[in-house]
């Protein structure tokens, strides 16, 4: 997404006929860096091109048009080329995956609450369908200063076209690859939103009286939506709001309270990290306490290496097996971190004929990219060439041979520390318990 800038400045260089180094290497970067964002940027560029190609060019035709598109054409295949050696592979591996082939249900619209929290979500509550707003208040108070302005149509246009995107199910199904709806491309809104404060700045100077009674009234209008509803009149949309009042009453009091320049610009500022501060406190320590679901740095490595992967490397056993679990509160892909062959791990793109074997063998996972575990089907983990088996010992019913086992190889090994046994590993071979059953702390 960081790439997205670059992309369009060269955009603007190849409109200027200057040349197009920066568009081509922008946008072999971003290809090469991620394919999933690279489609996002792929799309907006697009968008982007279009809407300064009519706001640039008063003489249109449509050979012109192919032109223009031919040329940037030319330079994005370029691009790709310079990029074809990372960016191949990871295309083709994705066309073969179950996720981007599933079907995905889209509805016409979302639901009611959605709407109702929309407005506010802007410059309050940050969730908007897998994507995050939250956007300063001063930023909103831009895009009121250049509404009632003629000019900056284009920059209008962009502003209503992305809010759209916003509302309609079908463009967060789009922009997400055509599989679930999702607005994780909303990074793209913030920076159209951060680029029109940047352009409302300088107008903040020029500000007639007319056009700060618009502003009041675009003011007044937004709040009363935003508000409207009982379940959007939360505490962090209220603190939300009045600091969109304070940027607002601040924008339009050059002049009056603000006699020079140097004021206004440090009382923007001010109400600027204000409202950075009051979003980043909502987020991460009063309302929702967002760190807490992080672990502490030293606590982090132990506990990821607690699990059943730590068991089955202590079986020291040089065979390329895999091994399969049950409730043993493992992390997600721990078995690649350990260098273990487990049966469970994410990947979100996936082989789709993995997810297809487990719909044929009708093992339940989260999502087509999510597999948990083969069940503890014997069949199947002959098939899988799984060898051990990892299940916490209080789900076994047999701590006290556990205990035995565990207490024996104290014995043998001369540990006199107490510990908390937390698995049992049991190799799937014949053999007497006493022999296959191990138990690790």
């Amino acid at each position: 997404m960081i790439y997205l800038p670059l992309v369009l400045m060269g955009i603007e260089k190849i409109y200027k006929k200057e040349k197009p180094y920066l568009f081509i290497c922008a946008t072999a970067v971003a290809a090469m860096s991620n394919f999933y964002f690279f489609y996002m940027i792929s799309i907006f560029m697009v968008l982007y091109a279009a809407f300064r190609y009519f706001g640039i060019f008063r003489k249109r035709s449509v050979k012109d048009v192919f032109q223009w598109f031919l040329k940037f054409a030319g330079f994005y295949l370029v691009a790709l080329m310079i990029a074809a050696l990372i960016f191949l592979p990871v295309v083709m591996t994705l066309f073969g995956t179950e996720r981007f082939q599933a079907q995905n249900y889209v509805p016409l619209l979302y639901d009611r609450i959605y709407y109702e929290k929309y407005l506010g979500c802007l410059i309050g509550e940050n969730m908007i369908q897998w994507g995050v707003a939250g956007y300063s208040a001063v930023a909103m108070a831009g895009v009121f200063v250049i509404f009632p302005k003629e000019k900056y149509t284009g920059l209008k246009l962009g502003f209503v076209l992305l809010n759209l995107f916003l509302l309609i199910p079908f463009a967060g199904h789009v922009l997400n690859g055509f599989s679930y709806v999702s607005n994780r491309w909303i990074w793209a809104y913030g920076m159209l939103i951060a680029y029109i404060l940047v352009q409302a700045y300088p107008e903040l100077f020029t500000l007639g009286i007319r056009e700060k009674r618009r502003i009041f009234v675009m003011l007044l209008i937004y709040g009363v939506l935003a508000l409207f509803s009982e379940s959007a009149r939360t505490e962090r949309n209220i603190m939300a709001l009045m600091m969109l009042v304070l940027a607002v009453f601040t924008v339009v009091s050059y002049g009056n309270v603000f006699k020079q320049g140097k004021y206004l610009c440090g009382m923007i500022v001010a109400v600027l990290v204000t409202s950075i501060l009051l979003n980043v406190s909502y987020q991460y320590s009063y309302e929702k306490d967002y760190l807490s679901e992080f672990e502490e740095k030293d606590q982090a490595l132990e506990k990821l290496q607690s699990g059943p992967d730590k068991a089955i490397r202590s079986m020291d056993d040089s065979e390329v097996t895999r091994y399969d679990q049950y409730k043993t509160g493992s992390y997600v892909n721990t078995a690649m971190y350990m260098g273990t062959n487990s049966t469970s791990y994410y990947f979100s793109v996936a082989n789709g004929n993995i997810s297809r074997f487990f719909d044929e063998m009708y093992l339940n996972t989260p999502w087509d990219y999510h597999y948990s575990s083969l069940d503890g089907r014997s069949i199947l983990d002959r098939l899988a060439s799984v060898k051990y088996f990892a299940i916490k010992k209080a789900d076994m019913g047999i701590c006290h041979t556990a205990m035995t086992v565990k207490q024996q190889s104290q014995k043998n090994t001369g540990s006199t520390k107490t510990r908390i046994p937390f698995l049992l590993v049991i190799p799937m071979i014949p053999g007497s318990p006493e022999k296959t059953m191990k138990s690790f702390p």
